[in-house]
This record gives C-alpha cells, sequence and structure tokens, in this order.
C-alpha cells in the first residue's frame, strides 16, 4: 500500500470479513460445546480448521494495526519534542 489514505485493498477486507463470521461461528460452537452438545475434539478441530482458514489474515491484521500504532505514536513523540524544544527555547531567552 502506497497511499496512506488508500486504506486496507478489497481483498484483505473481504479476507478480514470473513474471518469475522467465522468466528460468530467459533463462538456459536463454543456456546454449544459449553452446553455439552459438542464434543471438545470438534471444538479443536473446528479451532485448527478457522487457524488454517484465516491465520494468514489475522497475522496481516495485526501487523497493520501495529504498524499504525507505531506511526500514531511517533507522530504523536515528534510534537511532544517538538512542543518541549519550544518551551526550552522560551526558558533560554
Amino acid at each position: 500500500m502506497t497511499d496512506e489514505n488508500a486504506g486496507p485493498d478489497p481483498d484483505s477486507r473481504d479476507r478480514l470479513v470473513a474471518a469475522v463470521e467465522d468466528l460468530s461461528h467459533l463462538r456459536e460452537l463454543l456456546m454449544t460445546a459449553g452446553r455439552g452438545e459438542v464434543s471438545a475434539s470438534v471444538v479443536r478441530a473446528s479451532l485448527q480448521e478457522y487457524w488454517h482458514a484465516h491465520g494468514s489474515t489475522l497475522r496481516a491484521a495485526a501487523v497493520s494495526v501495529g504498524e499504525e500504532l507505531r506511526r500514531q505514536s511517533l507522530a504523536e513523540l515528534y510534537k511532544w519534542r517538538a512542543q518541549l524544544d519550544a518551551q526550552l527555547r522560551t526558558r533560554e531567552r
């Protein structure tokens, strides 16, 4: 992604939507398992299938979130540094 304002590409957005939808199915499966209607092995297999299907999407989303947090943190740090420099210059006069 070269344009910061372009946002995620449609394919990655679709993959993330699919991961979220499948996660809601996992939640339902866990609730069913909590009632004793589904075995632990079925839940484990479903979790493994979920990770196999969506692991790369989740990792990419985590990297993207981390990069955005890094970018925002750096921007704030540069602002604070500029404010501190301005205050120190004012005190030196």
